[in-house]
């Protein structure tokens, strides 16, 4: 009876949706201008490349196109009332708090570990191919963390829009809030792993080694940095 009172009413509710209804929409704007210029990244590249990798990168680029447009639907929605909006607010400065002190940290390790990985593969003789795996190293620890950003970013933006909805709307449009925001995150993430790795192999085989069966052993730190950050990620959480 007492969480029953405790609950904002749904009139209160719907009075919240209106009065942030235009905030939202220009919360959603960035998103929109990100899935047009992936869409016109898109294009350029099918029409410069059209055999696998050139697929690959295009189909990363529309993936990115979709999760943005995600984003831009979830954040189109009511963050409900005042109340709702206070919790909200205060779950997202914490967040981003933790992850401005958790990846600054990272980062101060990481240029070190990047010099020790270049002064290794340097001493073995091969300035070119250690500079790449250095750079397949940080590219991998740059996914890794946009990864863990874009993940922490969606969920804290989610949640009240998620709560509201449960309030106002039936469960089924609950559900589809719900699954439409945890998308954001898991097509992003997973295309822009697949996207580092095919750029990086493109670049590779392009300027450092012509054979196309000795790229992959080039690009072997692109995983390895993804692991160092996600590594001291859960150590930090």
């Amino acid at each position: 009876a007492a969480a029953h009172r405790a609950m904002p009413s749904a009139s209160r509710l719907e009075e919240g949706l209106i009065r942030d209804a235009a905030a939202s929409g220009n919360a959603a704007r960035p998103l929109k201008v990100a899935a047009g210029t992936c869409f016109v990244l898109m294009a350029l590249v099918l029409a410069m490349r059209r055999d696998v990798l050139g697929v690959m990168v295009a189909a990363c680029l529309g993936a990115q196109v979709v999760g943005s447009l995600l984003g831009a639907w979830v954040l189109s929605i009511g963050e409900g009332t005042e109340e709702m909006k206070k919790v909200g607010n205060a779950i997202r400065e914490g967040s981003e708090a933790y992850v401005k002190t958790m990846f600054g940290t990272i980062f101060k390790l990481l240029l070190p570990f990047a010099v020790l990985v270049f002064i290794f593969y340097v001493a073995q003789g091969d300035s070119k191919k250690a500079a790449m795996i250095t750079l397949s190293f940080l590219s991998g620890a740059v996914c890794s963390s946009c990864a863990g950003m874009i993940g922490m970013w969606s969920s804290t933006r989610a949640n009240a829009r998620v709560a509201q909805t449960s309030c106002t709307q039936s469960y089924k449009d609950t559900i589809i809030v719900a699954l439409r925001s945890g998308a954001v995150a898991g097509i992003t993430v997973v295309s822009l792993a697949v996207l580092g790795i095919s750029l990086l192999f493109m670049g590779c085989h392009a300027f450092v080694e012509p054979r196309i069966e000795n790229v992959p052993v080039l690009l072997v730190g692109y995983g390895f940095g993804a692991s160092f950050v996600a590594m001291f990620a859960q150590l930090g959480g």
